[in-house]
């Protein structure tokens, strides 16, 4: 297998067929994002071992003091007709070969969470992960809304009952934004801050479904999705504590499975899952919303790749004397690291 380092999207062979064949997060449109959100500057690993096996995943990179940190913002796209979960492995060693050789990272952190892989490099360190798929492109739309577990169907059928209504987010940014930072500090998650996702919705402007839901004139859910006619991605949400009844459900039901269907985007994607979750916990009550909405479980693996073991350290160490600094309390650990020390 031949592995290529394609600086630029339009070194990609046969790139301008692209768009509407590969995950938003492998386009110019977010690695552009991800250079002025952080500073990442990206670039994309394209494989070939004949005209049926051809791979491509896009890569990351940031620099920060004296360490260089990779991510992967994709898991492997497959470009080829060929399937072959050894040729998908052998074209990620080589990949990590090619890293080390042009010194391009010192070590690659744990990618975003709707990036799963099927397989992964030796010496990776990893972890069972998944997501909750909608295939929208093989069902019809009765179809769809029989699939919807009972209950959430019931409580779909209140929501309009009780007249809650559907407004773009573009309209009401403030009280979406309200919803999704209030929610983020709830599970402490990371959240943009206003200006930012204000820059967010400009920048991707012709990939953004943004919506908010209301009750007697009151913000009760909202979501933020991506998309291009690929799939359709669930980036950021949030609630009032207590929603009125089938509110939320409304949101991804009528922008994301019912309303991607009409404009013929083929998958909705609730990006990330953890398996094994402990009945009644809140990752375990995620899950099961997720579920009610009739989705499948893609189940598969993340994984990072320690190159500069001494470096990765002091790194650690680093975040951990700016954390008692500035006293923002113990360093928290990656989503892989908590599977493991969950075991």
């Amino acid at each position: 297998m031949k592995v290529s380092i394609c600086y630029s999207f339009t070194e990609i062979p046969g790139h301008k067929d692209l768009e509407d064949k590969i995950p938003i997060f492998a386009l110019p449109v977010f690695t552009d994002w991800m250079t002025i959100e952080k500073g990442y500057r990206s670039l994309w690993f394209f494989g070939e071992n004949g005209p049926s096996s051809q791979w491509l995943i896009p890569f990351s990179i940031m620099k920060k003091g004296g360490f260089k940190k990779g991510m992967f913002l994709t898991q492997t796209i497959r470009l080829g007709t060929g399937d072959v979960i050894t040729e998908e492995k052998l074209f990620l060693e080589m990949v990590i070969d090619s890293i080390k050789k042009e010194k391009l990272c010192d070590w690659i952190q744990q990618p975003p969470n709707w990036a799963i892989f099927r397989t992964f490099p030796d010496k990776a360190i990893t972890a069972p992960f998944g997501t909750y798929i909608v295939d929208l492109e093989l069902k019809t739309e009765q179809e769809l809304f029989q699939n919807i577990k009972t209950n959430s169907r019931g409580d779909l059928r209140k929501a309009y009952l009780l007249e809650t209504t559907l407004e773009p987010g573009e309209r009401c940014l403030e009280d979406l934004y309200t919803l999704i930072k209030t929610t983020s500090g709830r599970a402490r998650i990371s959240y943009p801050d206003f200006e930012q996702f204000k820059l967010f919705h400009e920048h991707f402007k012709n990939h953004i479904k943004s919506y908010i839901t209301y009750y007697q004139g009151v913000p009760q859910s909202g979501v933020v999705f991506l998309y291009t006619s690929y799939c359709i991605y669930a980036m950021y949400a949030g609630s009032v504590k207590n929603p009125s009844r089938g509110s939320t459900l409304m949101l991804y039901w009528e922008i994301a499975i019912k309303g991607a269907r009409e404009n013929n985007i083929r998958k909705f994607d609730f990006v990330g899952a953890l398996l094994n979750t402990k009945p009644g916990s809140p990752d375990d009550r995620i899950q099961k919303f997720k579920e009610s909405l009739g989705t499948e479980l893609k189940k598969g693996y993340i994984w990072k790749y320690i190159i500069s073991k001494q470096k990765y350290q002091v790194y650690l160490w680093y975040l951990k004397i700016l954390g008692l600094y500035r006293r923002q309390g113990p360093v928290r650990v990656d989503i892989i690291d908590r599977i493991l020390h969950e075991k």
